[in-house]
């Protein structure tokens, strides 16, 4: 018994010997785990994946040669610079006339990791360190992570490529991530951006033969971009899927970023609340975008009016009153400006509808809306399954329940929610088109189902 007990405990202790190697190890090379991030940064060859297996901070500055391709997966882990150091270093090494990937970095789509190199550059790169006179041209690859680095937009930015000439720099080609960071590129480095989220300065700067590109992403502002006139010959920057082509959308959301994604956006919706026809601190930059044509949108109405004041500023209202409506007119005045629905988004509004539609049809003893989920172009929208939506209640409303009529077809007694400007009845339907409420003083006294009453009398019919 005592020789089991034994070799019991001595094969335990084994496993978890075994375990805490294991569990020690913090990087992976390929399928080769290593227990310290410089092993595995010495094993990390042309072509091969590295991947954080815990957070790591590196010793030193981490050099890569322009001709051979590196990928950085940073899964749910963070890589810290060498205190006071860049992160990488891309070596200038002569990849000739074609352009080559030399770094991809991405990460946990959910839970991304990142890189912190503190005040100093993430991933630099100037042809001029290399010491060569051939072209060069790696592509510094971006799919993912949260990239902390400088965020100075004079000085040295956190992801900084200067090259020399058309075929002696960098293209920086960023497809995800979030970018606590500023951005530069100079001396004709190119930029594509098709997402991420940045929440500093972007920036870059060249000639014709320099493309800067970004056909989607959300970003805080623009640093300085070479900018060409619109109706020249050539474009260096562009807002859109190619040069001087601008048919992507463009708007700024209620944190105040400019959200570049999408198709052109041409009409108001619950979406876009307000457009207004210049550009606030996004400047010229907007002139090779489609807002030159079609208007900048914002997703909050009063931030549109606060930075481009009320006379440039057209704004869609939450509920359209038709010029031919007649009734009380401090009742519609209150249903104008009611605030209930600013900055609400209907549940479960289907991705191809823009807009869920709410026009006012009458005031009376019943105020009556039209209610339909709208397409971009106008068109209605069919839901597979119900929206949840709110009704706006006039502010001098006293009573605290509804009678809620769809087409006629009692719905129930429904609580209104909210108080003073902001007083509202909150539906949940798949069927659009009327829909009808009845003020009442009284709680629902009865339920069949779903439906409230708010008699035994009605219950019972």
């Amino acid at each position: 018994m005592i020789n089991m007990l034994k070799k019991t405990f001595c094969a335990l202790a084994a496993f978890c010997a075994t375990f805490a190697v294991f569990a020690a190890n913090v990087a992976k090379v390929g399928n080769t785990e290593y227990a310290t991030i410089n092993e595995a940064i010495a094993a990390w060859g042309n072509n091969t994946t590295l991947t954080l297996l815990a957070d790591v901070t590196l010793s030193d500055v981490v050099t890569l040669k322009s001709t051979e391709h590196h990928i950085l997966d940073l899964t749910t882990h963070t890589l810290k610079a060498a205190s006071g150091k860049n992160a990488f270093v891309i070596k200038a090494c002569g990849t000739g006339d074609a352009e080559k990937t030399t770094i991809t970095i991405k990460a946990d789509a959910s839970n991304p990791g990142g890189i912190n190199a503190g005040s100093k550059c993430a991933v630099y790169y100037k042809y001029a360190d290399g010491g060569i006179s051939g072209n060069d041209r790696p592509i510094i690859k971006i799919e993912g992570g949260v990239i902390t680095a400088s965020t100075s937009s004079l000085g040295t930015p956190g992801i900084y490529t200067i090259g020399t000439a058309a075929r002696k720099c960098a293209t920086l080609n960023v497809s995800g991530g979030t970018f606590n960071c500023s951005i530069n590129g100079s001396g004709k480095s190119k930029l594509l951006i098709s997402g991420g989220t940045f929440n500093y300065s972007v920036g870059s700067t060249g000639d014709s033969t320099a493309l800067r590109k970004i056909t989607g992403g959300k970003f805080s502002s623009f640093g300085f971009m070479t900018n060409d006139n619109k109706n020249g010959t050539y474009n260096k920057f562009t807002i859109g899927s190619d040069m001087g082509k601008y048919d992507v959308g463009v708007y700024i959301d209620r944190d105040g970023y400019l959200v570049v994604g999408g198709p052109v956006i041409k009409n108001f919706s619950a979406k876009y609340r307000a457009v207004a026809s210049n550009y606030s601190k996004w400047s010229s930059h907007l002139m090779q975008s489609s807002a030159a044509e079609n208007g900048l949108y914002y997703e909050d109405a009063a931030m549109a009016i606060a930075k481009h004041g009320e006379a440039n500023v057209t704004v869609k209202p939450a509920v359209t009153v038709p010029d031919t409506l007649t009734g009380d007119a401090a009742v519609v005045e209150e249903i104008k400006n009611n605030t209930a629905l600013k900055g609400y988004t209907p549940v479960n509004l289907p991705s191809e509808a823009a807009e869920l539609e709410i026009v006012l049809k009458s005031v009376d003893t019943t105020i009556k809306y039209d209610v339909t989920p709208k397409a971009e172009d106008g068109t209605k929208v069919e839901p597979t399954e119900a929206i949840t939506f709110r009704l706006p209640v006039p502010a001098s409303e006293t009573k605290g329940y509804a009678k809620v009529f769809h087409d006629d077809t009692f719905m129930g007694v429904y609580t209104i929610n909210g108080s003073a400007n902001a007083k509202y009845v909150e539906l949940t339907s798949a069927d659009f088109s009327e829909f009808a409420i009845e003020p009442v003083a009284s709680a629902p006294v009865a339920q069949i189902g779903d439906v409230k009453y708010a008699t035994i009398q009605d219950a019972v019919n």
